[in-house]
C-alpha cells in the first residue's frame, strides 16, 4: 500500500470524547430552548438565542440555529410579497418623544369581542401593528378560549414582560426597558 503504518493505524485523540461531550452539552442546551419554546411557540432562533444568552449561556447563533434545526423547532415562516405605497417615517431624537396607539379584537368567552382602541385609523403603523401580532402570538392564540378576567391578567404580564424582558431585534436583542435606560444615561451625560 505504500503508507507508513504509523499513518495506518492513527487514531485522533479524543475524538469520540469530544463527539459525546457535544451531545451532552446540545442536550442541555435543548432543554432550555424547548422550555423557551414552550413559553414562546412563534421565536425564531435568533430570539431564542437572545434569551439564552440573558440567562447567562454563552452561545452563539449558528449552534443554536444547528440545534434547532436538527430537532425540528425552527418557525417556519410564509413570506407573501404586499404591494405597499411608500409612507414617510417619523424618526424621534430622545426617548419618548413618539408614541404610538392601534387597535386590535380577541375573542373571549364570556364577553364576546374584546377591543384595544385607536384613535383614527391602524393602518400605516408597522411598530403598533408588529406589537400586536407579538401579542398575538403571546397571549392571544396560545390561549385557548379565555374568560375576560384571564385575559386581562395574561395581557398585564405580557406588557411587563414586554417592556422590560423581551428581546427586540430592531434594538440588538435588548428589552425596551434596558435600551431606555442605557439611552437616559447616554442622554443625561451628554
Amino acid at each position: 500500500m505504500k503508507i507508513n503504518r504509523s499513518t495506518y493505524y492513527y487514531k485522533p485523540k479524543g475524538y469520540s470524547q469530544r463527539k459525546s461531550r457535544r451531545k451532552e452539552e446540545d442536550e442541555k442546551i435543548l432543554k432550555e430552548i424547548n422550555k423557551l419554546k414552550k413559553e414562546h411557540p412563534y421565536w425564531g432562533y435568533r430570539r431564542i438565542w437572545a434569551m439564552l444568552r440573558k440567562n447567562g449561556n454563552k452561545l452563539n447563533q449558528k449552534k443554536v440555529y444547528r440545534i434547532m434545526k436538527e430537532n425540528g423547532l425552527l418557525y417556519k415562516v410564509k413570506h407573501k410579497k404586499a404591494c405597499r405605497t411608500k409612507q414617510k417615517k417619523i424618526k424621534p431624537t430622545r426617548p419618548r418623544e413618539v408614541l404610538g396607539i392601534d387597535m386590535t379584537k380577541v375573542y373571549t368567552r364570556d364577553g364576546g369581542w374584546e377591543y384595544y382602541i385607536d384613535y383614527n385609523n391602524p393602518k400605516g403603523n408597522a411598530n403598533m401593528e408588529k406589537y400586536f401580532r407579538t401579542y398575538k402570538e403571546e397571549v392571544a392564540w396560545v390561549l385557548d378560549n379565555p374568560g375576560y378576567e384571564e385575559l386581562c391578567e395574561k395581557t398585564r404580564a405580557f406588557e411587563k414582560f414586554y417592556n422590560e424582558e423581551y428581546p427586540h431585534s430592531v434594538i440588538g436583542y435588548k428589552s425596551p426597558k434596558e435600551e431606555f435606560e442605557e439611552s437616559m444615561s447616554l442622554y443625561k451625560s451628554a
